[in-house]
């Protein structure tokens, strides 16, 4: 059998609503748009709808919200806004009762469509469309001078990736190879004032393994080498672009500044009492065992011929603790050569020119 149809428009846009809205949201719509009259005269028709059910056993959590002879209960609240809120909050509540016990409802319609919040709240929209305000104006004003700055930046990167292809090309390097990444990458750098002369690092010098005499064994933990390529823009997908800029600024040669430039005298002076006091070969000794004392390091650079050498084991900063050791070796002129001889280190021992900078950071 077909549900009966009921005229009015609170139940048609409560029902339809209430499993779509919050509560709250759907509370606040009715106490603001129902008279108290409208939401009272729900209230009777759904008290119908109980009366009409042929069960025995009463609707569980309806005896609340009706007074002794069933019918619904007349709220009264401090004013007109609270009685509405209280009103609307029982309908909500019967309505939910209701379709916890599974009752079965009439088919609410709606008759006049002006007493339906959705149709009636949109006859002014389109009052709203045709008069604009100063406010949207203004927005629109601010979106317009957005879009005018963007396109000014844009013809401003435009320009500058013009002039590096430019500068790329008049040092010989084959643009077509280079992606616009690298050239952007390039740019930015050059424009921060980064110097990427110095971007790559030279990797350690390995020595072969040395024949040690007195008994003495020094051990040496093993280095990787990194893998180079002689042409950097010749590599394939899988570089990232820290390894594109490096490879562009070790290959655009036009680009770097110039090298510093050091004369270092091997002559003889005429004049008498003009002496030199040549730099004693100073470096950086690491990857050796923990084990490994100054007097064991001095011993053996002296059984390989080395008289005047100093060791100096470092010592980590903050009570650090590494699983190598480092010294920092000096010793006379006169050794200079055999002091770089690699054969004399142990396998897998890196030694590196001690660097000394001067009191305001310089070299």
């Amino acid at each position: 059998m077909a549900a009966p149809v009921v005229v009015n428009e609170l139940l048609n846009f409560a029902v339809f609503n209430y499993k779509r809205l919050p509560k709250v949201t759907l509370t606040n719509i009715l106490a603001n748009f129902y008279h108290e009259d409208e939401m009272f005269c729900a209230k009777m028709l759904l008290c119908d709808v109980v009366n009409d059910v042929t069960s025995d056993e009463p609707i569980e959590g309806w005896a609340k919200l009706v007074n002794g002879k069933g019918a619904p209960i007349n709220r009264k609240g401090v004013d007109g806004a609270h009685k509405r809120s209280l009103e609307a909050d029982d309908v909500i509540t019967m309505l939910a009762v209701l379709d916890v016990n599974d009752v079965n409802l009439p088919t609410y319609v709606s008759a006049n469509l002006d007493r339906v919040p959705g149709v009636a709240m949109s006859t002014s929209i389109p009052a709203a469309l045709t008069s604009p305000s100063s406010a949207s104006i203004d927005s629109a004003d601010s979106i317009l001078a957005s879009i005018g700055m963007i396109s000014k930046t844009l013809e401003a990167v435009v320009n500058r990736l013009d002039n590096v292809e430019c500068k790329l090309t008049s040092s010989g390097v084959n643009c077509a190879s280079v992606t616009h990444s690298d050239i952007v990458t390039s740019d930015v750098m050059t424009t921060a004032g980064l110097d990427m002369s110095n971007a790559s690092s030279t990797a350690p010098v390995a020595r072969p393994a040395a024949s040690v005499n007195s008994g003495m064994v020094i051990t040496a933990l093993h280095t990787h080498k990194p893998a180079t390529s002689s042409n950097p823009f010749a590599v394939s997908g899988g570089m990232s672009w820290a390894d594109k800029a490096t490879a562009l600024a070790n290959d655009s040669h036009g680009m770097q500044p110039n090298p510093r430039f050091r004369v270092l005298g091997k002559g003889s002076s005429g004049v008498t009492g003009v002496k030199a006091v040549p730099r004693r070969p100073t470096c950086f000794v690491g990857r050796l065992d923990p084990s490994v004392t100054d007097e064991c390091l001095e011993q053996m650079l002296k059984d390989n011929g080395i008289l005047d050498v100093r060791c100096k084991k470092i010592t980590p900063k903050n009570g650090k603790v590494y699983s190598t050791a480092a010294f920092r070796v000096s010793c006379g002129a006169a050794y200079e050569s055999l002091f770089y001889d690699e054969t004399l280190w142990p396998s897998g021992v890196e030694l590196r020119d001690w660097v000394f900078y001067n009191n305001n950071g310089g070299q």
